[in-house]
């Protein structure tokens, strides 16, 4: 089973991704299609047309995971999670993807997961979670063009004092639940 992210590229190519729970994440819309990022993190390409554009195939790629869960300890402020560290030249094209998980100790939780260039806020999503069990979730995806070398970072804020990035799941201890990622595509 796979779930649609519904792409667009207008206005420099902000997207954001709602999945369904499947696991599977494939991107379409916006002149890109054909990228699918499974449950455990692991790019696809079942677009021959990409496959062909990947100068290195994926080699060309950064994947940065969250090590230790950080703690919001003020409500609506920024943190900082993984980022992509320095990455890309001018004119080169290149994929974004983030995914962060955010849960409060003594309750329900609102959270937003967005994706930070060094200077704004180019693409995030927001989640509800509904209890100590269950956290917000988010997933945003930014397809640009550079004009010169970029660090991308996920940042979240939450809508309570002392809510948590986390880097595992809490509810099924699944590691690896928060990362950037970005894949070069020209």
């Amino acid at each position: 089973m796979t779930s649609k992210i519904n792409a667009s590229n207008a206005g420099g190519g902000g997207v954001v991704i709602t999945p369904d729970g499947s696991g599977t994440l494939e991107l379409q819309g916006g002149g890109v299609t054909g990228i699918s990022i499974s449950a455990s993190g692991v790019p696809t390409i079942s677009n021959p047309n990409l496959s062909g554009i990947l100068t290195g195939g994926l080699a060309n790629s950064v994947v940065a995971y969250l090590g230790a869960p950080v703690t919001m300890t003020s409500a609506n402020t920024w943190y900082n999670g993984p980022n992509t560290g320095s990455i890309g030249a001018a004119g080169q094209t290149w994929l974004i993807l983030a995914k962060g998980e955010i849960i409060w100790a003594s309750g329900a939780v609102a959270g937003e997961i967005s994706i930070f260039d060094g200077t704004s806020y180019v693409a995030g999503s927001y989640g509800v979670g509904a209890n100590t069990n269950w956290p917000a979730m988010g997933l945003a995806a930014y397809y640009t063009t550079l004009s010169g070398a970029t660090t991308f970072t996920l940042r979240a804020a939450a809508n309570v004092n002392g809510a948590s990035l986390i880097s595992s799941s809490t509810s099924y201890s699944v590691p690896k639940t928060c990362w950037i990622a970005a894949l070069r595509l020209a």
